[in-house]
């Protein structure tokens, strides 16, 4: 969530730049993958400081914020393993053959197409969902 906050903080000081970075598929979904996890954080912060009766192991229905963060799980795991597939097989051969191989072996490319996966499988094993 910091390096996205970096990101666009960073980008708004170039004007016009923000609405150029839209463009991409990429980058929306690196915005609703901070999205997906400042939810999560917010619900494990309920679940450990908010009502302990509501998270007491009991069979319940999820509440919306339950339902939203679930919702962005199965929209967000496939999305981001799709979007590094293209980014690593055909894109980033394709920058290497062209000569200019920094365009995807920056920074932000590899927190956006690299980092990303690690961190959504560990939360799908890790977090429960059923």
């Amino acid at each position: 969530i910091v390096v996205q906050i970096m990101h666009f903080a960073s980008n708004i000081i170039e004007v016009g730049y923000v609405r150029r970075i839209y463009r991409f598929y990429t980058t929306w979904n690196f915005h609703v993958v901070g999205l997906y996890f400042a939810v999560g954080w917010l619900l494990s912060w309920r679940a450990c400081y908010g009502d302990p009766e509501r998270y007491s192991g009991k069979e319940r229905s999820p509440n919306w914020l339950e339902r939203v963060f679930l919702a962005l799980m199965e929209i967000e795991l496939p999305t981001t393993m799709m979007i590094a597939l293209v980014v690593w097989a055909v894109l980033h051969p394709s920058a290497v053959a062209s000569g200019v191989p920094e365009r995807t072996l920056n920074f932000l490319s590899i927190v956006q197409h690299g980092v990303n996966i690690p961190m959504m499988l560990g939360d799908f094993f890790c977090n429960g969902l059923r």
